[in-house]
Order: structure tokens, then C-alpha cells, then sequence
């Protein structure tokens, strides 16, 4: 009957396992050998004296003690736990804070490679438009070279004219995409309103000087060239 009632450890378990946890049959039986039958009888007709032969065995004693020690145990952890609450919402509060300054730096971040890009592209059509501005410099400076050297007898009236109405209608060409590219830095909405002269030279920088009967020279009303100096004579 003992070993029925009081024979079950934790977990179920019978003899064989840890002697902290599991009752202690021989001892309760020991306990029980040298009682007489009166003492037996009143243990039988009351729980009571049976329910303090059990809780005096040692191993119920070792049992009490394990479960008080469980229990403080617990307690001490709960109550360390709660101590760390404290902690805990301040890191709670902080990782919040840190994600709001996340979010706001991926914000400036985008804003700033947006900022970037526009600066980048200016910076790209202020190249150009220095690239555009140098080569239509250099364009009249080759026609301003040209027309002086025809000034002063260096070169002929057909190789003149060869390559000065070519070299005119180039710087002519350039300096009108510089001016066209000026225009669209200044003000770029004004792209789509405003009619630019398309890239084609003027009829009388393509024109042959001698489809109409001209001098073999350009005029003074063609083109702004130098006249040629009348050769000397010696009479």
C-alpha cells in the first residue's frame, strides 16, 4: 500500500532513479516493521498518523527542502528578470530611436544622390558647353589665320577661297551649338518655345564664288572677308 501511495518519484518513476527525488520504500517499511497490530490498526482508521509517518520520512524531508530551494530559486530569477526590465525598455526605446534615425538617413541619403545627380548633369552640360565655346574659338581663329595670310599674298585666290569658306562655315556651325547650349543652361524651359537656326551653314557660306559671275575673291559684302591687296605693277 505505501509503495503504491508514496512509492512514485517525480515524473511517475518507481525505484531505480535519484534518491532526492523518489520515496524511500525501505525506509518507510522499516518504519512501519516494529509497530503492533493496535498501532497498525489506529494507522489504518486514521489518515492522519499515516500522513505523519510519511512526512516524517527523510526522503519527503529532502523533498520539502529541493522544493523550498525551487522556489526561492525561482523567485530570485523572477526577480532578477524584473530588475532587467528597466534596462530592457531603455534598449527597447533606444533600437526604436535608432531605426526613426535609419529611416531619416536613407531620406537624406536619397535626397543628397538626387541633389548629386542634378549637380552632375550641370557639371556635364557646363563641360560641353566649354568643349562647344574653345572649338568655335579655334574655328575663327584657323579664319582669321587664313584671311591674313591671304592679306599678305601667302596663299592664293582659289586656295583661299577653298578652304576659308570651309573653315567659315565650321566656326559658323559651332558657334551656333554654342550659343544653342548656352541658351538651354540659362534656361532650359525655353527649349521646346524658342526656334534655334538649324545646324546648316547660310546660302552664301555655300554658295561657289563664281556662280554669279563674281570676282574670283569674296567681296566686301560676302561674308565680312579681307580684300586682297591689288598686286604691284611696275609700270
Amino acid at each position: 500500500m505505501y509503495a503504491n501511495n508514496y512509492g512514485m518519484g517525480y515524473g511517475g518513476q518507481t525505484g531505480g532513479g535519484s534518491s532526492g527525488l523518489q520515496m524511500d520504500e525501505t525506509e518507510a517499511v522499516a518504519s512501519i516493521q516494529t509497530l503492533s497490530m493496535t498501532d497498525l490498526q489506529l494507522i489504518l482508521e486514521n489518515d492522519g498518523k499515516l500522513d505523519d509517518i510519511v512526512n516524517g520520512l527523510k526522503q519527503v524531508n529532502n523533498i520539502t527542502t529541493q522544493r523550498e530551494i525551487l522556489l526561492a530559486s525561482n523567485k530570485s530569477l523572477a526577480d532578477y528578470n524584473l530588475s532587467l526590465q528597466p534596462q530592457f525598455e531603455a534598449l527597447k526605446r533606444q533600437v526604436a530611436t535608432g531605426y526613426e534615425q535609419l529611416n531619416s538617413l536613407k531620406t537624406e541619403l536619397a535626397q543628397d544622390i538626387a541633389k548629386l545627380d542634378v549637380h552632375t548633369s550641370q557639371q556635364s552640360m557646363d563641360t560641353l558647353l566649354a568643349v562647344l565655346q574653345t572649338e568655335a574659338a579655334k574655328s575663327e581663329e584657323l579664319t582669321e589665320d587664313l584671311a591674313s595670310d591671304f592679306c599678305s599674298e601667302k596663299c592664293d585666290v582659289n586656295e583661299f577661297l577653298s578652304q576659308y569658306i570651309k573653315l567659315r562655315s565650321e566656326a559658323h556651325t559651332k558657334r551656333i551649338k554654342a550659343e544653342k547650349m548656352a541658351e538651354i543652361i540659362r534656361n532650359p524651359s525655353s527649349v521646346s518655345e524658342n526656334n534655334y537656326p538649324s545646324n546648316t551653314p547660310v546660302s552664301n557660306y555655300g554658295r561657289s564664288p563664281f556662280s554669279s559671275g563674281s570676282a574670283p575673291y569674296p567681296t566686301s559684302n560676302s561674308m565680312g572677308m579681307p580684300q586682297p591687296s591689288p598686286p604691284y605693277r611696275r609700270y
